[in-house]
């Protein structure tokens, strides 16, 4: 995941969610 909204997005969402939002953290 290294786009640009989505590396920022995914990255928080990583860690305040940690593996709560299936988006395209297997990237």
């Amino acid at each position: 995941a290294l786009t640009d909204d989505e590396d920022a997005l995914t990255d928080i969402d990583l860690e305040e969610l940690g593996l709560l939002t299936p988006r395209v953290t297997e990237d």
